[in-house]
């Protein structure tokens, strides 16, 4: 409760009221309590898997963390087949922080990766901007104040940001990219906003303005929307931190959909980056899992003096960046996700959450589809377009509509053994009850046929990843009987 009216009085503020004087400093460091007391931190993580598009904002963004510089030295003027190979075979983690500013240098998003070379998976981390941190003046730190201020406060721009989140984490950083929002709204604008579904309605702070109110239901984003959304994962009782790799998986499917990789290559000559871009943008690596790492465990709010900061104990901050570049290959899960075409059917899942009885049922081929969609989560296959998340309202609903419409129904005996079987759940046979459906539509491809049933392990990274819903467990036994 605490925290929250710490939050409520800070939607009250100015943003130019929240700036450090030097005076302000002095207070923080008087009044700042560090327990010296060890404690032990339980982390929320979970595995995503994904593809390059999936890592962040765009594919510039994250080529050059896995092409470094001393390789376009080593490689030039080989073959880029070669060098896509010679790179996979090393054993190496890098490390990328990438911010976005405004037009006054402050620092709003900061989202700070972990790629290992050698497994081909990525941790990411967003860091609040409020953090409570060293400025610096060169190599060292002059002051402490907001993260925001890094950039504008720091001798050295970009650079100074970087020493500011390595000295947080005790960790070094290899690259940086500092994005400005002017830009990351042109880069949405160019591919005229995304559309993205909230699940209640939703008060979150802005940049150029206080705050931004958003509807439960779908919202058109543009780039600072976007901005905002993200920073909201990482505030207590704001936006879920599962919604963090799904704004990053819908602003990429979007780009790599509408942007042609010169626009893309336009847009990275915008970056104030210490990164190379270099001709093998034409060769993406494929990412096989990325796994999302949250602050909120370790984070205290607190107000001095009506100024608001947040702040985490050192030994907390030391453990999240171990275990940010610690890559367990025993923790590494298959995806059951189709990266390409995969995401969620908001238009087809609300017309089944509205469908009342007295309605027009939906047409054969309809409920052939959603039934279809709905059966994804569940099983493993190559080509998945389009899901629906699978719920026991919603198989009601789908059984009432045949139930009370049999005449309409060709297949109708088909569809209520698969939905009865399904409401029981009985999800033995869902990869059959799949391509059965599929058959039945008779306009499907072979690369979309389910090929085995996910396991349990598998079902709560779809959720997590295509309906950002975070679950402990699953609907219906995931084995084959």
């Amino acid at each position: 409760m605490a925290d929250k009216r710490v939050k409520n009085e800070f939607f009250k503020m100015a943003e130019q009221d929240l700036r450090f004087t030097q005076e302000d400093r002095q207070k923080v460091f008087e009044q700042i309590h560090r327990p010296e007391k060890k404690k032990r931190f339980v982390v929320s993580f979970v595995p995503l898997t994904a593809s390059l598009f999936i890592v962040g904002l765009c594919l510039f963004l994250l080529m050059p963390v896995i092409f470094p510089e001393n390789v376009t030295e080593e490689y030039a003027g080989t073959d880029s087949n070669d060098v896509v190979e010679a790179i996979a075979q090393e054993d190496e983690v890098a490390t990328m922080l990438f911010t976005v500013k405004d037009e006054d240098n402050r620092i709003h998003l900061n989202l700070l990766f972990a790629y290992s070379k050698e497994q081909r998976r990525m941790n990411v981390l967003a860091i609040p901007r409020d953090t409570y941190a060293p400025i610096f003046e060169e190599d060292e730190p002059i002051s402490y104040d907001k993260l925001t201020f890094a950039y504008v406060d720091g001798s050295d721009g970009a650079e100074s940001v970087r020493k500011s989140v390595s000295a947080l984490f005790d960790l070094p950083i290899d690259y940086y990219a500092v994005m400005d929002l002017a830009d990351f709204s042109t880069l949405i604008d160019a591919v005229n906003g995304i559309d993205y579904v909230l699940r209640e309605d939703i008060r979150v702070r802005a940049i150029t303005q206080v705050a931004f109110d958003f509807e439960r239901g779908t919202n058109h984003l543009n780039g600072e929307e976007i901005i905002a959304l993200m920073m909201a994962t990482t505030e207590r009782d704001a936006l879920g931190r599962e919604h963090l790799v799904k704004l990053l998986n819908t602003v990429a499917y979007k780009m790599k959909k509408e942007m042609s990789l010169t626009q893309l290559q336009e847009m990275a000559t915008q970056l104030e980056t210490n990164m190379p871009f270099n001709p093998l943008f034409e060769k993406p690596i494929e990412i096989h899992t990325i796994k999302s790492f949250s602050l909120l465990d370790g984070l205290q709010s607190t107000m001095l003096d009506e100024k608001y900061y947040v702040t985490f104990e050192e030994s907390f901050l030391t453990y999240i960046g171990e275990k940010l570049t610690t890559f367990d290959e025993s923790n590494a899960v298959v995806s059951t996700v189709d990266t390409s075409y995969g995401w969620e059917n908001t238009i087809f899942s609300n017309k089944i959450d509205e469908w009342k009885n007295g309605d027009e049922p939906f047409v054969d081929n309809l409920v052939e589809e959603v039934m279809q969609q709905m059966a994804h989560q569940k099983v493993i296959a190559e080509f998945k377009e389009g899901s629906i998340m699978l719920t026991p309202e919603r198989i009601a609903i789908l059984q009432w509509m045949v139930e009370d419409n049999k005449e309409q129904y060709t297949h109708h005996a088909i569809y209520l053994d698969i939905l009865n079987r399904w409401q029981k759940g009985d999800f033995s046979t869902v990869d059959d009850d799949h391509n059965r459906l599929m058959q039945l539509q008779g306009t499907k491809t072979s690369d979309g046929t389910a090929t085995g049933i996910a396991s349990e392990e598998q079902e709560i990274h779809y959720i997590f990843q295509v309906f950002a819903k975070e679950v402990d467990e699953v609907f219906g036994p995931a084995e084959k009987q």
